[in-house]
């Protein structure tokens, strides 16, 4: 389902052009992201390493939630809580895909 590239990834600060940034890394691969080293920087860095594996739980929680809504009958509020969920899931999911 997801197009995002797999992690591990790992933060760190790094002097580029000038600066000390925060940056997201996978294996040898440096991306850099102009992050300033302030709060908001490594905040965000987190959550941009963080963000395969939290798709990767979003996607087997969608597909536990549908399994477990199967149990109950079409129609039920059961039924219908289970679908809202999963619906607020996957919209968060398109959130995180290009438009491309």
């Amino acid at each position: 389902m997801s197009k995002i590239t797999p992690g591990p990834w790992i933060l760190g600060n790094e002097r580029l052009r000038g600066g000390l940034y925060w940056v997201v890394m996978r294996g040898e691969n440096l991306e850099t992201i102009d992050l300033h080293d302030d709060e908001n920087g490594e905040n965000d860095a987190r959550a941009i390493a963080a963000l395969p594996e939290l798709t990767e739980a979003v996607e087997k929680t969608i597909a536990d939630i549908r399994l477990f809504s199967n149990a109950f009958d079409d129609g039920s509020a059961s039924k219908d809580f289970c679908i809202g969920i999963e619906n607020r899931l996957r919209s968060a999911l398109l959130n995180t895909k290009s438009s491309e």
